[in-house]
C-alpha cells in the first residue's frame, strides 16, 4: 500500500477563468508538483454587477499537493506574483491531509508542525439549482461570498429513468470560507435554510484550513 501519513497539504487556489492559464504556467516555472483544474463560478458582492445580472463569474479551482513547506513557499509565490493581496485578484487556502495515496517523488514530509487555524472551510453538497439558496443563507450569517462547483451524484436505486437509462442527479458543491468564529453560525443557518438534515436534502462538512491567502 502506497500511503504517506506525514506532513501532507493540499493547496487551492481560486481565480477568474481567463488568470488560470497563466497561474498554470507560473506553476510549471516554479516547479510545484502536478495540479488538477476544474471549472466553477463565483459570486460578486458588487450591486452594479448585480443590476446588470454579472454576478455571477466564471472561475478555475486548481489543487496541488505536496509537503508543507513546499506548499507554502507555492502559495506565498503565487499570491505575490497574482496579487492576491488585492480585492478580487484571487484566493488560496491550504488544508493538512491525514493520509495520502498515490503520490511519488515529491519528498513529503513525516513531521507535523502546529498551526494556529483562524478560517475553515465549508462544503456544501446540494441538488443542481441550490446553490444560490445555499450562498444566500451563507451571506445572511456573515458569508462574504463563495464558489460553486459543479458536479454529479451517484446513482442509486431510487435514480430516475429515462428510457431505461439511469439518470444521475447533477450536484453543486458551495465552498464559503470564513473565519472560525463564523463557520459555526454559517453551517447552522445553512443547515435550517436548507432543511439538510431531510433524507436527501444536502450534505455539510467543514475542514481547517493552515493558510490563507486573498481574504481581505
Amino acid at each position: 500500500m502506497d500511503r504517506n501519513m506525514g506532513d501532507n497539504h493540499l493547496a487551492m487556489f481560486i481565480v477568474d477563468s481567463n488568470k488560470a492559464p497563466r497561474l498554470t504556467k507560473y506553476l510549471r516555472e516554479i516547479k510545484a508538483p502536478g495540479w488538477t483544474a476544474f471549472l466553477g463560478e463565483g459570486t460578486a458582492k458588487s450591486g452594479l454587477l448585480r443590476t446588470l445580472g454579472l454576478a455571477d463569474l466564471r472561475k478555475e479551482i486548481i489543487i496541488t499537493i505536496s509537503n508543507s513547506k513546499t506548499i507554502e513557499s507555492i502559495c506565498q509565490k503565487v499570491s505575490e506574483k497574482f496579487n492576491f493581496d488585492k480585492p478580487n485578484a484571487g484566493i488560496a487556502f491550504t488544508i493538512a491531509l491525514e493520509n495520502v495515496f498515490g503520490i511519488r517523488n515529491y519528498n513529503l514530509d513525516t513531521e507535523k508542525e502546529e498551526v494556529e487555524m483562524t478560517h475553515k472551510a465549508i462544503f456544501t453538497i446540494v441538488d443542481n439549482g441550490k446553490s444560490r439558496k445555499v450562498l444566500q443563507a451563507a451571506e445572511s450569517a456573515g458569508s462574504t461570498g463563495g464558489t460553486v462547483i459543479h458536479a454529479r451524484g451517484s446513482a442509486n436505486e431510487n435514480t430516475k429513468m429515462l428510457f431505461n437509462i439511469p439518470i444521475q442527479p447533477e450536484k453543486e458543491i458551495v465552498l464559503n470560507i470564513a473565519r472560525t468564529e463564523n463557520a459555526d453560525s454559517i453551517v447552522e443557518t445553512i443547515r435550517r435554510e436548507l432543511d439538510i438534515d431531510s433524507p436527501g436534502a444536502g450534505i455539510i462538512f467543514t475542514v481547517d484550513t493552515q493558510e490563507t491567502f486573498g481574504l481581505l
